[in-house]
């Protein structure tokens, strides 16, 4: 078991992928590390898991089937939008990069909306 809800070695990995992205931020969301593209939330950490929002059906398809994605659950309830990926190793964190970036594109288009 983790000493926290998330594991520190995959928030780095996240931390490390996004920290030249322009307009990202870190901070915390439901108790996880998460990023913020301007003021929307893309990603966060929970346990070995990266949850992303923001994607289209067909990235979530895809991360569905290539790498057993599944619904980002609230007190035993799906979350709107939200895809949780499991991430068992830093590597996966690495291959998640263009996923990343397109819920990162996402909600800079959603804020843009807003």
């Amino acid at each position: 078991m983790h000493e926290h809800r998330y594991d520190p070695e995959i928030t780095e990995a996240v931390a490390d992928v996004v920290r030249d992205w322009p307009a990202v931020t870190a901070g915390k969301i439901f108790g996880h590390p998460g990023w913020f593209a301007g003021r929307k939330l893309f990603a966060l950490i929970d346990g070995r898991a990266v949850g992303l929002l923001h994607l289209s059906e067909d990235a979530r398809a895809t991360l569905t089937r290539d790498f057993g994605a599944g619904p980002f659950l609230i007190q035993g309830s799906p979350t709107r939008g939200w895809i949780l990926v499991p991430a068992p190793e830093v590597e996966t964190v690495l291959t998640l990069g263009p996923w990343l970036h397109d819920a990162y594109e996402s909600a800079l288009e959603v804020q843009g909306r807003g």
